[in-house]
């Protein structure tokens, strides 16, 4: 009697070929475990990685528009360390100061009485104030007068010790007048002098006199 036969061409009697599912599986167990490290995943000795990610290195460092909100009261602005949305004070930086009225105080002031810019004023700090038109001068007179020189036209000086105050020639080629006389060497300024630059008219004004001077904390007695 004929046996029957499966689709194998193997009686029926006879155990048929693994699936190809499981085949497929069999095979992966022959070949071994896959090694799914390519080269584009290995990094460098050292490095972390999150999700093939590398962690950051250091949070970035920059200034904050708001410098005195972390400078202690009286103390310098610092740098701001920004890690995520929180900000961090760190060390104050040298070239950054909390401004200070005291560090350079007024002196004195160059009113223009005539001339363009007549009714402004300029101030003068303690030491020498070179005089002129252009951004390098202490004392900038920049209101359309051209006959000024650049920076420095003039000299005002105020000498702390003595409590005096004093103008000389500066570096500019055009002349200074004071009370209608060119300034040919340093001479006493006082309190009311006119000084002329070009076609500007100036009026000092002293604040440290005799009876005030800041080295005395004040009022002199």
């Amino acid at each position: 009697m004929a046996k029957k036969l499966n689709k194998d061409g193997l009686p029926t009697d006879v155990p048929s070929a693994a699936p190809p599912a499981a085949k497929g599986l069999f095979r992966g167990l022959e070949s071994g475990p896959k090694d799914d490290t390519s080269d584009k995943d290995q990094l460098p000795r050292g490095r972390s990685v999150i999700g093939r990610g590398e962690l950051p290195t250091r949070p970035a460092v920059r200034p904050h528009a708001d410098l005195d909100a972390f400078a202690p009261a009286g103390g310098e602005p610092r740098t701001v360390v920004a890690v995520g949305r929180k900000r961090y004070a760190s060390e104050p930086r040298d070239r950054l100061s909390v401004s200070d009225p005291m560090a350079d105080p007024v002196v004195g002031w160059l009113v223009v009485v005539g001339g363009p810019g007549r009714g402004s004023a300029v101030k003068l700090g303690s030491g020498q104030n070179s005089v002129g038109r252009g951004p390098k001068a202490r004392a900038r007179i920049d209101f359309g007068d051209r006959h000024i020189s650049r920076d420095s036209h003039a000299i005002v000086t105020y000498d702390p010790r003595n409590n005096r105050f004093h103008i000389q020639q500066g570096a500019g080629t055009n002349l200074t007048y004071l009370g209608g006389e060119p300034v040919l060497s340093p001479a006493a300024l006082r309190s009311g002098s006119e000084i002329t630059l070009g076609e500007t008219t100036l009026r000092f004004v002293a604040l440290c006199d005799e009876h005030f001077t800041w080295n005395r904390g004040g009022l002199s007695q």
